[in-house]
């Protein structure tokens, strides 16, 4: 597989230079053309914000910090290794209290951030280390859903790679049952789950789903019509504002939205489509704390027309069919 770090512009980078300078007009011809080149595509960054749990997902997803604070509580089943020995050259960019990362020194530099070698590196220690991470949460959720002792499983540790940390992604070894042994112990069975079933790995890795910063959607390469949202974000709460004042600015809807929410905290993001319309995505809201954010926009904004994305949606697909 090709492994990037918040890689849909390297991907288009590639495409201007090593396909035509003149990309494609329409969004979905030009996912269709990265994935025609490249069908097998993981981003770290996707794995580090959507699919690992939230327990233990990491508080800086920036390729260094992430690098960092993998090497500093790794709990899977490699130790990403270090290119640089630590006396050596000491990583001084990262600050402990804003990543998470220990007083020690971590396995980088200034100088190689951004160096090309230094940067696939990383990225693919950071990809082995998540991975494994990944399956190591999937194999204990099915552990906790069977009637298996789920404390001598995991610490048996019966999750392996075959061949390896090779990555053509063979199987994975992990207990699904148990037997009665000769002195009527139980010893737990190993079933094999094959890593190449593609819908495995679109839902548990996020194959073929690219990182865009500064906007709530998830690039799905394989999905011609939709990307989904990221973040735990939902259309039916998400706000679409059209029509809006240009002079209208982030903090004038930060202040809205905050100003009737009351003490009950509201998780929003902000996304400029243009100088004439906004979304205001929510994350885990209730009805009420939903119907109490599209109220303030309403009322703020009277002259914009206020819908919900799905409704946006769900009128596009309408005028679409209509036009056909």
């Amino acid at each position: 597989p090709i492994v990037v770090h918040n890689g849909l512009m390297d991907m288009l980078f590639l495409m201007s230079h090593m396909h035509s300078r003149e990309l494609p007009r329409a969004w979905p011809s030009a996912k269709a053309l990265i994935h025609s080149y490249f069908p097998n595509i993981f981003d770290t960054k996707v794995l580090s914000t959507e699919c690992i749990a939230p327990t233990t997902r990491q508080p800086n997803t920036v390729l260094g910090a992430l690098y960092a604070q993998l090497r500093t509580s790794n709990v899977g089943n490699v130790l990403v290794p270090s290119p640089v020995p630590l006396s050596v050259v000491p990583y001084t960019n990262l600050s402990p209290t804003a990543t998470g990362v220990s007083d020690e020194p971590a396995d980088s530099t200034d100088g190689q951030l951004h160096e090309a070698a230094h940067d696939a590196f990383m990225t693919g220690a950071v990809f082995v280390e998540l991975v494994l991470r990944i399956l190591r949460d999937w194999a204990s959720r099915r552990i906790e859903d069977s009637d298996g002792d789920e404390d001598s499983v995991l610490a048996s540790s019966h999750i392996t790679l075959e061949k390896g940390l090779n990555f053509n992604f063979p199987v994975l070894t992990m207990p699904t049952s148990f037997r009665e042994d000769k002195d009527n112990s139980q010893q737990p069975t190993s079933d094999m789950v094959d890593l190449h079933d593609c819908d495995f790995q679109r839902e548990h890795l996020g194959r073929n789903k690219l990182y865009l910063m500064m906007t709530i959607f998830t690039i799905d390469l394989q999905d011609p019509t939709k990307d989904p949202l990221n973040k735990g974000f939902d259309a039916r709460t998400t706000f679409r504002v059209f029509g809006s004042d240009p002079a209208v600015s982030t903090r004038d809807i930060v202040q809205c939205i905050t100003s009737q929410s009351g003490d009950a905290h509201v998780h929003f993001e902000i996304v400029w489509v243009n100088d004439h319309c906004f979304m205001v995505a929510t994350q885990n809201v209730t009805d009420v704390q939903a119907r109490t954010v599209r109220v303030a926009l309403q009322n703020r904004y009277p002259s914009s027309r206020v819908t919900s994305l799905e409704e946006h949606l769900q009128e596009e697909e309408r005028l679409e069919a209509a036009a056909s």
